[in-house]
């Protein structure tokens, strides 16, 4: 039996949905969830509350027994209120790590009462649980790049474009926060009997920081909508609608975004996500001027912006495979991205894997997507490719390796992408 400790509803709750499907789902610890124990309160309280609070809270429906869940709902309110004073790097650190420890503890306690074989975590919400367990074994998911290397690759970014950025790298007295928090996510790869990762741009990465290979399963990612994905056609002539989503920071990729609005103003553009803390008013006022700007959305408001796009158009700079390239081909929106995505596009049949400096190879990849023939079959290799990338097919990877590891045979699990 498998438990899993998660905070948020990422995936939509994937692992210990697809753990309770086939049986192995010992307990999911998570901090508010739908079925969990304020369920009552909200439902009588709904009514005072605005209705984008709601809609996230609808979206936290983990489709589980309530006996299966264990949930820290005032632990979850208090880091929420935390959260607000976030505005630069060691704060948010800081936060996080205060975030792992109280809710980690929590954890810890109730499972002292769980019979399950095996708990299953996640980066840099792991420490905690992971040091001060001795009764199961530990699963880790490495779900991001380690956040010393992106940290390494926003500076790089923020050094050749400091108009777009508030980062720096920090001065002494916030730096020892950040080295902690570092040293915190690197001791969870020790502390963890094996590690999974969504892409082999991560499991390289792990492997270059000293970890065996043979600790590290690849298992990508999954996701669709649960409808029947429609081919996607455009009009001759017609304006190529492209579109970024995330967080409008230089991670993402954002600046790269506005110099291909610059490049290529015959599309229309939209930028779907909330402003990040380190984006500068400069550059927030750039891209306001040159495109949509949304704000944060709900789950139903982001699946309208994914129908009204054309393409997704995602030049990040580092992730461990993002969801939202899922999400795009799930719908038959062709992609271009970086490699430093570690998504499972294909170059040149499903979308365009791109440098996000290279302005002229993205122009060249919107001018052939702007082709009515040439997208209709992009469009269709998309939906094709989200057949693998597909929620059933990300279930079936997970209890493969999960009956992997009951029998000692996790090995034969590994992944190849390539």
């Amino acid at each position: 039996m498998v438990s899993v400790f998660q905070i948020g509803w990422r995936m939509r709750y994937a692992v210990p949905r697809a753990l309770e499907r086939k049986s192995m789902l010992s307990r999911l610890y998570t901090d508010l969830c739908q079925e969990g124990s304020m369920q009552t309160v909200i439902k009588y309280l709904s009514p005072v509350f605005p209705p984008t609070w709601m809609e996230k809270w609808e979206a936290r429906r983990t489709e589980l027994p309530g006996e299966r869940i264990v949930d820290y709902p005032f632990v979850a309110l208090r880091s929420k209120f935390s959260g607000l004073a976030i505005k630069n790097e060691a704060d948010s650190c800081r936060h996080f790590m205060r975030w792992d420890e109280r809710i980690g503890n929590k954890v810890l306690r109730d499972l002292k009462q769980d019979t399950c074989d095996f708990i299953y975590l996640f980066n840099t919400a792991a420490y905690t649980v992971l040091r001060g367990n001795r009764s199961v074994k530990g699963i880790l998911e490495q779900c991001s790049l380690p956040y010393s290397t992106y940290r390494e690759a926003v500076i790089r970014e923020s050094a050749k474009y400091p108009d777009w950025t508030n980062y720096s790298t920090p001065v002494t007295g916030a730096d020892s926060e950040i080295k902690e928090f570092i040293h915190r996510e690197e001791s969870e790869w020790t502390l963890a009997e094996k590690i999974v990762c969504p892409s082999v741009h991560v499991a390289q990465d792990l492997s270059q920081k000293g970890i065996d290979p043979n600790k590290i399963t690849i298992i990508p990612y999954g996701f669709n909508y649960g409808i029947v994905p429609k081919l996607r056609q455009i009009k001759k002539n017609s304006r190529l609608r492209v579109g970024t989503v995330g967080y409008l920071s230089i991670r993402k990729g954002i600046h790269h975004f506005y110099q291909t609005i610059l490049k290529y103003p015959v599309a229309e553009y939209v930028a779907v996500g909330p402003r990040g803390f380190d984006l500068t008013d400069s550059g927030m006022e750039l891209l306001a001027d040159k495109c949509r700007l949304t704000g944060q959305l709900s789950s139903r408001s982001m699946e309208s912006e994914y129908k009204s796009m054309d393409v997704l158009l995602f030049l990040t700079i580092g992730e461990g495979s993002a969801t939202v390239v899922y999400e795009a081909l799930s719908l038959g929106i062709p992609v271009v991205t970086t490699r430093s995505c570690g998504s499972i596009v294909e170059d040149g049949v499903s979308g365009f894997i791109v440098d996000p400096d290279d302005y002229d190879k993205v122009v060249y990849c919107l001018e052939l997507l702007s082709d009515p023939d040439f997208y209709g079959h992009m469009s269709e290799q998309a939906i094709l490719r989200s057949a693998f990338g597909s929620t059933h097919a990300y279930t079936d990877r997970l209890i493969a390796y999960f009956e992997g590891l009951s029998t000692k045979r996790s090995d034969a699990t590994q992944i190849n992408i390539q």
